[in-house]
């Protein structure tokens, strides 16, 4: 692949023509190699520790979440489909990601900057019912009240 990064477009081919797979399916593999990584990572769940300051750990955290990509790919669930992505297709694309991008319009513009490590930038929340079916009914007043909470950034 080289310098040159995966376009739009092909990932948009890969959402319509990659491999069928029924979504029960796609997130027992999404579950069971989450595990699998998690075991060779070593990764494992301290109750007590609210944010890790071990280095380490976040390496190990961060090679498992692109070998879980590159394993698993990501799920079209409106044709049941699976994108598959490459490890150098994801460092490439990495490589070309904005620091900083501006969404909303007047007084609803935000700014959300990448974030470094140890850094000092507050998090820019985003929420929303991401991933839930609705009703048509149900989905204006779901994504106006999280448009109305004041902790929530987009």
């Amino acid at each position: 692949m080289g310098d040159h990064m995966i376009s739009f477009w092909e990932i948009a081919r890969r959402a319509e023509f990659g491999p069928m797979m029924k979504e029960e399916d796609f997130d027992m593999r999404l579950a069971r190699t989450a595990m699998e990584l998690a075991k060779e990572h070593d990764i494992t769940y301290d109750p007590s520790v609210y944010i890790s300051s071990d280095d380490g750990l976040a390496d190990e955290v961060w090679q498992a979440g692109i070998e879980l990509l590159t394993r698993c790919g990501v799920y079209n669930a409106s044709n049941k489909r699976v994108v598959e992505i490459k490890e150098e297709e994801i460092k490439e694309a990495l490589k070309h990601a904005r620091g900083e991008i501006e969404v909303g319009k007047g007084k609803d513009r935000v700014s959300i900057k990448a974030r470094r490590v140890e850094g000092s930038d507050p998090p820019t929340i985003i929420s929303g019912p991401f991933g839930v079916e609705t009703t048509l009914e149900a989905f204006v007043p779901m994504n106006q009240a999280f448009a109305q909470e004041p902790l929530i950034d987009v």
